[in-house]
């Protein structure tokens, strides 16, 4: 099966971004709950760079986070300012924080939505070489 050099270089590109968060994580009050989604964000990623990720596994990782993004949305939905959110990385507010967390919630269910469909795609094509 062909796979895309490009596709193959964004997974290891979000791989990054992804481990990044989790090292950031340190001195957050709930570093476990974000290391979490955001090490099962990057093991995705790791998997789809090689081909071998099941499509359950983004769909796992997109509910866990779709159902994270509602608890906070009610907390930050116009809450906390552009400039308050990107301005430091130093912790301003709960809100700006929560903010915060809802964007990197958004960014994992965006590429997780992308890396479910790629496996799917895999998925029938190893299907249909099966066969």
């Amino acid at each position: 099966m062909a796979k895309s050099k490009v596709l193959t270089g964004l997974n290891y590109s979000m791989l990054a971004v992804f481990i990044s968060s989790v090292l950031v994580q340190y001195n957050d009050p709930d570093t476990l709950r974000w290391s979490v989604i955001y090490g099962a964000a990057a093991l995705n990623c790791l998997f789809a760079a090689r081909c071998q990720l099941h499509w359950s596994m983004p769909a796992l990782v997109i509910v866990v986070a779709l159902v994270s993004a509602g608890m906070l949305a009610t907390n930050v939905i116009a809450k906390a300012s552009f400039s308050d959110i990107f301005s430091s990385m130093e912790m301003k507010s709960i809100e700006v924080e929560q903010t915060r967390e809802f964007g990197g919630l958004f960014i994992i269910v965006i590429w997780m939505t992308m890396l479910l469909f790629m496996a799917r795609h895999w998925s029938k094509v190893r299907n249909h070489i099966t066969k």
